[in-house]
């Protein structure tokens, strides 16, 4: 009973991971095609980021 339920959790956890892995990759995705592009701002605490991406741009010296 014990091992089974041991495994149960591991499986639950490694499952989670990969749902956590998943869902970040997606959400870049959306963020680099979706709203870079057209100025768009997301909600929450992702859209603070790129509101401080979009106010500081950051440009390396050029080399001439």
């Amino acid at each position: 009973m014990l091992t089974h339920s041991l495994k149960n959790k591991k499986i639950r956890y490694l499952f989670s991971c990969i749902a956590v892995v998943i869902s970040a990759l997606l959400q870049a995705y959306v963020i680099q095609v979706f709203i870079t592009p057209s100025n768009l701002l997301s909600s929450g605490f992702t859209g603070v980021a790129i509101l401080i991406d979009m106010a500081v741009i950051f440009q390396p010296p050029s080399q001439s």
